[in-house]
């Protein structure tokens, strides 16, 4: 099977809420049409403004209108609702039966190849990504997790999955990983209606992987897309392996 068809079974996905973070994803979309054939997901609330930029980059780039779903247009403001993630990627979800290669709107594709693809379609049910301590440990995250663990209802010290770093994250497809998506969609909706804090959404991500034990997979310098991203942190382009 050629490169080429390795890549249409894989769809990447970004959320880009704002003109800031929407100006930031034309980056990633340019970069993931031009090392890939995929195609890539922007969920925006900038929709009624993307025609012309679909009409310029073709029909590959999808844009789904969040501002749709009234569950969520009261959480669509200036400060970034990093909640709203789970749900875009449950979106993108029921779009497409593919891996989803989920990217931050700040970060964009720095070369691919079809091994990347072909190792992404030899996985199944499972969550590829860079991973934090776990939960229970004592962080420089523990400030956040306390009351949020609280409003859920849940003794964080008892949960030892890890917070991912949530950059790129990988998610292959099957049975497992739609349960473990409803899952964290229904934590993240929670904590958008209980008005929690959306900074640290590794946590509401760690606690669906708790209760749905749903396989991880550590991100490495070995792992074959570790290198192959680039974020702007702080006016600096840095690999993304390394936040």
């Amino acid at each position: 099977m050629s490169g080429y068809d390795f890549d249409r079974r894989i769809v990447f996905a970004t959320l880009a809420i704002g003109d800031r973070y929407f100006e930031q994803a034309l980056t990633l979309v340019q970069s993931v049409l031009k090392f890939t054939s995929s195609d890539i997901y922007v969920i925006t609330d900038k929709a009624a403004e993307s025609d012309g930029h679909v009409r310029y980059f073709g029909d590959r780039l999808k844009i789904i209108d969040i501002t749709k779903y009234d569950n969520y247009k009261s959480h669509i403001g200036e400060k970034f609702n990093y909640h709203l993630k789970a749900i875009a990627i449950e979106m993108v979800a029921r779009a497409t039966g593919t891996p989803i290669v989920y990217v931050d709107a700040d970060t964009f594709v720095f070369g691919w190849d079809k091994g990347i693809s072909r190792y992404i379609n030899s996985i199944d049910n499972s969550l590829l990504c860079r991973f934090r301590e776990k939960v229970s440990d004592n962080t420089s995250m523990a400030r956040f997790i306390p009351e949020k663990a609280k409003a859920h209802n849940v003794d964080y010290t008892q949960i030892h999955t890890h917070l991912a770093m949530e950059t790129v994250m990988v998610f292959t497809r099957g049975q497992e990983t739609d349960r473990f998506l409803a899952e964290w969609k229904r934590i993240s909706d929670y904590s958008i209606q209980q008005d929690l804090d959306p900074f640290i959404e590794a946590f509401e991500l760690a606690l669906a992987l708790h209760n749905t034990g749903y396989n991880c997979i550590n991100v490495t310098a070995k792992t074959p897309f570790a290198d192959n991203f680039r974020t702007l942190h702080n006016g600096k382009l840095i690999s993304t392996n390394i936040i």
